[in-house]
């Protein structure tokens, strides 16, 4: 039920004779990242359904709909535009080709499962998911987000900065940043500045690194890592509600261009027919 980062901060707190406060950051900490989450997530769902039910309703017209016509097409022996081609050779695959499909996509999801499992899997996908178009910068904020969180958190109550790293590496949720804050950790040991150690990469933006510098010049981490935190909070409000408005048209363009072209490939033979007979 607890993660490393509660546990590590329950410790510290009862240590240093701070639990009750410890146990209200951890109280806000678990509703912000719960929020952040579900927006997150409410953001993906909406393209996923209105893909899914398109795919489920051309699947249906290239196995119950297109057939019936290609026998009309066949018996007329007329030759079709390619578009009209290109359909009745997906219909015809998804009627007579069905195991290998259902096969193929089992085989599929299966390998992707097991490829999630070993570590090169883990981290070529989270680091896929923070390329995707339009949602790898929404991922990207909500997981500096939930960094900031957790090192201001962990710091005020008083954890050290090498187990703050460990922790907030391992609470990530993201393979690529987990590498790179655990590569962070060892450095610190070394007496590298972590403002310094993230300068190195493009997983955390100058802004933050900038930040992070200031906190550790003036030893106001926690602090300055908290208003972090509250910016990129808002920064993916922002970012979802200017998704659902990006979104929107991009699906009605997709819907309008796929249901255009299984129409077209219906309408053309049939234009095309029509006036062959009465031209005879």
């Amino acid at each position: 039920v607890f993660g490393e980062s509660e546990i590590g901060m329950v410790q510290s707190g009862e240590a240093s004779g701070q639990l009750s406060r410890v146990l209200e950051n951890i109280g806000q900490d678990c509703e912000k990242a719960y929020a952040i989450k579900s927006k997150v997530k409410s953001a993906m769902m909406y393209p996923i359904v209105i893909m899914a039910l398109l795919l489920i309703v051309v699947s249906a017209m290239m196995i119950f709909v297109i057939p019936k016509l290609t026998e009309l097409f066949a018996s007329l022996e007329a030759d079709l535009p390619l578009v009209t081609k290109i359909v009745v050779g997906i219909s015809d695959f998804l009627l007579n080709h069905w195991p290998k499909l259902i096969i193929g996509i089992v085989v599929f999801f299966v390998g992707l499962s097991l490829f999630k499992k070993t570590e090169f899997g883990r981290y070529a996908i989270d680091n896929f998911k923070l390329h995707i178009p339009i949602f790898g910068k929404l991922l990207q904020e909500a997981y500096l987000s939930r960094f900031a969180r957790s090192l201001s958190n962990l710091l005020d109550s008083n954890v050290s900065i090498v187990k703050t790293l460990e922790i907030t590496a391992n609470s990530m949720g993201n393979e690529v940043y987990r590498k790179r804050l655990l590569l962070a950790m060892e450095d610190i040991k070394q007496g590298i500045p972590l403002a310094e150690n993230l300068m190195s990469t493009n997983l955390f933006p100058p802004m933050l690194v900038n930040m992070i510098d200031v906190g550790e010049k003036t030893a106001q981490l926690d602090e300055i890592t908290a208003k972090v935190a509250a910016f990129y909070e808002s920064e993916v409000d922002t970012a979802v509600a200017g998704l659902s408005k990006i979104i929107e048209p991009v699906i009605l363009i997709i819907i309008g261009v796929t249901v255009g072209t299984v129409v077209a490939s219906i309408m053309l033979p049939i234009m095309k027919l029509s006036s062959l007979s009465g031209a005879l």
